[in-house]
């Protein structure tokens, strides 16, 4: 029994060891953002303005959405299609771009004349984080609630 004992502490000690010093998991660290704007891919939309780290208010903004992106939870879904009404973009210190969209499932048929035709619709509370060469979806009610407000209001994040 006390040998028993024994081994459940040191499991017990290692587990906690291991939970403290590993850190969390994020997708995107804060520290390596430049600045953020919300891309409209619709005929007459706006882009939003730029909002950048060195401005106080607009830093709380991205400070805000990047704990939404790092508190999605992945999901299995493939984004296919690279046209998307609202675009958050982020740009990242090393120049490269991240990108957040809704997730759409889409459908591509052939018709008997060879013509293709292509409809999509929202999965709801999904949104594709892309980053460099990578693609993933991910559930986040927020996130995606954000985009579609976005897209009905047009509204600008930063001014």
């Amino acid at each position: 029994m006390k040998n028993f004992q024994i081994a459940l502490t040191i499991i017990l000690s290692l587990t906690i060891l291991t939970a403290w010093k590993s850190p969390s998991k994020q997708i995107v660290q804060v520290e390596d953002v430049v600045s953020m704007q919300v891309v409209r891919n619709f005929p007459g939309a706006p882009d939003s303005p730029l909002c950048e780290m060195t401005n106080e208010q607009e830093r709380t903004i991205i400070f805000n959405l990047i704990g939404r992106i790092n508190s999605s939870k992945p999901v299995h879904g493939s984004a296919e299609f690279n046209k998307y009404p609202t675009v958050i973009k982020i740009i990242m210190n090393d120049g490269k771009t991240m990108t957040i969209s809704k997730a759409y499932n889409w459908v591509h048929t052939r018709n008997a004349d060879g013509s293709g035709f292509s409809s999509s619709s929202g999965i709801k509370d999904e949104i594709v984080i892309r980053y460099d060469s990578k693609r993933f979806q991910a559930k986040s009610k927020e996130l995606f609630n954000y985009l579609q407000w976005l897209e009905k209001e047009s509204n600008d994040v930063c001014n």
